[in-house]
């Protein structure tokens, strides 16, 4: 018989059993990692009582449990998995540390252990990936496992935990979570991600190496300390020949290629030696390759853009199907590189992790590129099968769990106030573009910040692209934001009731900073307003906030798109149709969708 019980009933419980146990404020910061779950009772044995009743093959933890006075942890109803090792394997590690016993270690050696076995949550081998467990352990460090064929052609195939042990006995259900048997005894690794890479075991790496030591960033990467991590995306030599990196001297053509992709370090070093250029290119070379931050694969297949440490410059991500592109930019014609899953991706360092890569990537100075996005392409509704088929609308925490979207709300909203909105056929009273909308209430926020696409360095306008309603004195106004710069302020507030003025010229309307977005609607209910200005300092994905400078009536709106268009582009093209499809200046009227109908004079 199984009984739901809440942390918060849970913790009376705890308070009783344990009244006579000094437990020591670890215990307190391990309860906050289960805070606001739940658990099932149950009559299964516990973890411990597992060991000692059924298999004692791992007692010796249990002595370090103990030592560590953590036992209370993983006897309590919980939810929790083990990487527990055997009797042989904990005797090996006291051998290799010159220790005779278990209690030859001290209280904090084994806390350390502890914590570095356990992770307060339920993950079976059917959840592991070959990478980083989804949940870190109690020294909040992240675990990998991986599937190996040991020895290579046998057909064995047997799962690595840290590239250190192995399971020998997997999805030992027991009362309060999973035990794994593993054949080590897992150790924080010791060398900093500074040191893997100058480790004389990491063959191939030569020219990387030799680059990061000449640059001073190897020292760099050794650095220590809270929440000092480090992600390195290093390229083997055989990844820099394969892209035209070698010869004598390969950084000499490093360097000239460099000086092309960074001509604005040249121009900025024309007082500088020669010596002194090549100094900085290599030092933002190796730079770019560093990026802040614990980032395995799994985490890398879940972002689009990173902030190297090279200054104001990014490194994008795309997951095509099972390959992890890096700076795949069609527009400029790279095709982008892929992570290789070698054994020296996911490998966890003291301070980081790596990533492996099978071709050159370094910084660029692209010019600003146009950006034309739906709103509604936001990863949630992507996913959901109502998608450009359908409406559905959100409730309050529905709406702040979006990914994407950030919102603080000033009161409940009602039923219809947050949602997805399609609009099917036409009606050109709603040809949004896409046919689709995202359904908001302002009157309800104080604002909504969103996650922009990828920008490039440069400076731009920005449109407003929205459905109006009858809001009655609702406004907004934009706040651009990226990490490391001042908030950017936008010029104009938009008033969310206005119509648009289907009579004057587009040149005229431009002056009052305002356009058509749409190639065909003709109606007045489709707005399109400048924002203003915004200086992108960083190739990379920030974010656009709304601020509600005042509320007007409880009444939607349909926010359809935001233009980002680099200010010495034309303004006014392309237009969009229903469909989606962009259209420029002199396109064929018949070509536009809906095809049957006539467009407005100017095209």
């Amino acid at each position: 018989m199984k009984t739901i019980i809440n942390l918060i009933n849970l913790k009376h419980i705890l308070i009783i059993t344990f009244a006579l146990i000094a437990v020591p404020t670890l215990w307190y910061s391990c309860q906050n990692d289960m805070d606001g779950k739940q658990f099932t009772t149950t009559e299964d044995l516990m973890i411990d009582d597992y060991i000692t009743q059924k298999d004692p093959s791992m007692s010796a933890f249990l002595e370090i449990v103990d030592r560590a006075d953590l036992r209370g942890m993983i006897h309590a109803y919980g939810a929790y998995t083990c990487f527990i090792p055997t009797n042989e394997a904990v005797v090996e590690y006291l051998n290799g540390k010159g220790k005779s016993s278990v209690n030859d270690l001290t209280e904090e050696e084994c806390l350390n252990i502890v914590r570095f076995h356990v992770v307060p949550d339920t993950i079976r081998t059917a959840d592991f990936v070959d990478g980083r467990l989804y949940t870190y352990n109690m020294r909040r460090m992240y675990l990998t496992t991986k599937a190996e064929e040991i020895p290579p052609g046998s057909g064995n195939i047997v799962i690595r935990v840290n590239r250190q042990a192995t399971i020998i006995e997997a999805d030992i259900k027991g009362g309060n979570g999973y035990i794994h048997k593993i054949d080590k005894l897992l150790t924080v690794p010791e060398m900093t991600v500074g040191d893997q890479i100058m480790n004389t075991g990491m063959n191939g790496y030569s020219i990387f190496r030799n680059i990061l030591n000449k640059t001073g960033w190897v020292d760099s990467l050794r650095r220590t300390g809270d929440n000092v991590w480090y992600t390195v995306f290093i390229p083997s030599d055989f990844a820099l020949m394969a892209s035209g990196i070698f010869g004598a001297n390969p950084e000499d053509v490093l360097v000239e290629r460099l000086k092309v992709a960074r001509f604005d370090i040249v121009e900025a070093c024309m007082d500088r030696t020669p010596e002194e250029l090549r100094d900085t290119l290599l030092w933002t070379y190796a730079a770019y390759h560093c990026v802040k931050g614990l980032y395995y694969f799994a985490d890398l297949s879940n972002i689009s853009a990173l902030s190297s440490l090279a200054p104001n410059q990014a490194i994008t991500l795309k997951l095509n199907k099972d390959i992890l592109l890096v700076n795949e930019f069609e527009t400029f014609g790279e095709p982008g590189v892929a992570v290789l899953r070698t054994n020296f991706t996911d490998l966890t360092c003291y301070n980081g992790v790596l990533i492996d890569l099978n071709r050159y990537i370094g910084p660029v100075k692209r010019p600003p590129m146009a950006v034309y996005w739906d709103v509604c392409t936001q990863p949630e509704f992507l996913k959901d099968s109502r998608y450009k088929r359908g409406n559905w609308e959100m409730t309050r925490e529905e709406f702040e769990n979006l990914s994407e979207i950030t919102t603080t709300f000033r009161e409940n909203p009602a039923s219809n106030d947050f949602g997805y909105q399609y609009f099917g056929g036409y009606d050109p009273r709603f040809a949004l573009v896409n046919f689709d909308g995202l359904q908001v209430n302002v009157s309800r926020i104080t604002d909504i910040a969103f996650k922009l696409p990828l920008l490039t360095e440069g400076t731009y306008h920005v449109w407003f692209c929205w459905r109006r309603a009858d809001l009655e004195t609702a406004r907004i106004r934009g706040v651009f934001l990226q990490e490391g710069q001042d908030d950017q302020l936008l010029e104009n507030v938009i008033r969310l009731e206005d119509y648009m003025d289907n009579r004057t010229e587009p040149d005229i309307l431009l002056t009052r900073d305002r356009k058509r977005y749409t190639a065909k609607n003709w109606e007045t209910t489709l707005n399109s307003t400048r924002l203003g200005t915004i200086i992108v300092q960083t190739t990379g994905r920030h974010t656009l906030r709304f601020d509600v400078i005042d509320r007007g009536r409880s009444e939607r709106t349909w926010i359809d798109m935001l233009h980002f268009i680099p200010v010495t582009d034309d303004q006014l093209w392309p237009r969009f149709d229903k469909n989606g499809t962009a259209h420029y200046r002199g396109t064929p009227c018949e070509q536009i969708w809906p095809f049957d109908l006539p467009c407005p004079p100017e095209l």
